[in-house]
């Protein structure tokens, strides 16, 4: 941050990924062994630490640690296997604003830019080197919720998840049976039908793969699919033209970490037709 010195300290940033607390003891035991300092900067931000060179600071928070002034090449961005602690979210909440904002600290300390960022490409059982001298046994990590494996995003070059109907919202009409199958009717005005998930992307070209399934009266309609930001996305605008099953792909390059929106409208009146939704395959492409 503007008119703060930059931070002697050594810093951690480690988000709410899956196995959280695991790595917190791991780096604890790590700091202790090796004779250093952790300070966890979010329960005790102490000023003096940060001029300390055999202290390590531990945030949950990548703008936390820039707010302080934490130098990128003296810190560490641990991923872990890349997924958000999703099993944290307590039934019946609001599981769209909760995935936002975990997905968010994921994403933003990914792209802390200058760090190193320990993902799953350094999980193969050897101690990892957090700080000179800080070497962490990576704690085992349990396998993963099919929610958890489809929010694998972060710190994977190859990151490929599948997010089906349950990630998204549907409109009233579909609001009931849309999230567990994907069917909806189409019957009625020009409307979205389909919005969501709202999950933070890091930056990268993200490529998308939507599957949908048309009856016969729904595929002589005219559809747009938006892929992309909140404000700034990509479109398609099609006619399905006979029933059957279509997977179309989209791709859309997000220049720093934001929410995810895929959208479908129907763009005309319905008197009578079906479509169901397959849910949609994203992967990264590139960085940029």
């Amino acid at each position: 941050m503007s008119g703060t010195a930059t931070s002697r300290a050594r810093w951690i940033i480690l988000p709410a990924i899956r196995d959280h607390e695991a790595w917190r003891s791991a780096i604890a035991a790590a700091t202790q062994a090796a004779g250093l300092h952790l300070i966890d900067w979010d329960a005790a931000p102490l000023a003096d630490a940060r001029d300390d060179p055999a202290a390590i600071l531990l945030t949950m928070d990548a703008d936390a640690a820039a707010a302080a002034g934490a130098d990128p090449e003296r810190t560490t961005v641990v991923l872990g296997a890349g997924a958000p602690d999703v099993e944290a979210v307590p039934e019946g909440a609001d599981r769209n604003a909760l995935l936002l904002h975990l997905t968010q600290h994921l994403a933003r300390a990914e792209a802390f830019a200058g760090a190193r960022v320990v993902g799953v490409r350094d999980l193969n059982g050897a101690p990892v080197e957090l700080a000179p001298g800080l070497n962490v046994a990576p704690p085992p990590t349990a396998a993963p919720s099919d929610l958890a494996r489809n929010l694998t995003l972060y710190g994977r070059p190859d990151a490929a998840v599948t997010w089906g109907p349950s990630f998204f919202t549907f409109d009233p009409r579909n609001a009931d049976q849309g999230p567990r199958t994907g069917e909806m009717d189409l019957t009625g005005r020009p409307r979205f039908l389909i919005h969501g998930p709202y999950i933070v992307m890091p930056p990268g070209r993200w490529k998308a793969v939507f599957r949908l399934s048309f009856d016969r009266p729904g595929s002589r309609v005219r559809f747009r699919l938006d892929w992309g930001g909140q404000t700034e996305y990509d479109s398609e605008e099609f006619i399905p033209g006979k029933p059957g099953q279509f997977e179309i792909e989209m791709d859309y390059v997000w220049r720093e970490p934001a929410p995810a929106e895929f959208r479908i409208l129907v763009m005309e009146g319905v008197f009578d037709g079906r479509l169901t939704f397959g849910g949609v395959k994203v992967s990264r492409m590139s960085d940029v």
